[in-house]
């Protein structure tokens, strides 16, 4: 049950933050994915269960205020959730080293499978360019990285 209050709780916070990054019209902060963070971060924390959980909501609470088909980025998300879920139990996450990749490749994985899913339903969505191909998985793994880092800092 306290599972379930904290990642409430993050999903709450990372809306906040999200719909703050739409308001302030600007470019680069457009590019951090945060629910994706806190789908990653909890999919690390308590495995492909809890990830696919915290996945789900965290896309449908994302497809609640973006212009796409509901359910693309829950789906989307909820993938993620579970390989990254899967990868954390298998190797240890705590390292720098291993953060950064891992959230740079599930992200990137996610915005593929998302423009796939786009284009199966004929949705038109934003083109596949480089500025959210390379960018956002970038620059989501960079915050990611070095917010997770302090995060397990704390938990020790």
């Amino acid at each position: 049950m306290r599972n379930i209050i904290k990642i409430g709780l993050a999903l709450i916070i990372a809306f906040l933050i999200q719909t703050s990054f739409l308001k302030i019209r600007l470019p680069l902060l457009l590019l951090i994915d945060v629910f994706s963070l806190i789908v990653i971060y909890f999919a690390l924390k308590g495995g492909e269960i809890h990830g696919m959980f915290t996945g789900t909501a965290a896309g449908l609470i994302q497809d609640s205020f973006t212009f796409t088909i509901f359910g693309i980025n829950g789906f989307s998300k909820t993938i993620l959730g579970f390989f990254a879920g899967v990868i954390g139990s298998m190797i240890e996450i705590r390292q720098m080293i291993v953060l950064f990749p891992l959230i740079f490749i599930g992200i990137l994985f996610e915005t593929i499978v998302n423009f796939f899913l786009c284009y199966l339903v004929g949705v038109k969505a934003q083109q596949l360019n480089a500025q959210i191909l390379i960018f956002q998985p970038f620059l989501t793994a960079i915050v990611g990285s070095i917010i997770f880092k302090i995060i397990f800092k704390f938990e020790k």
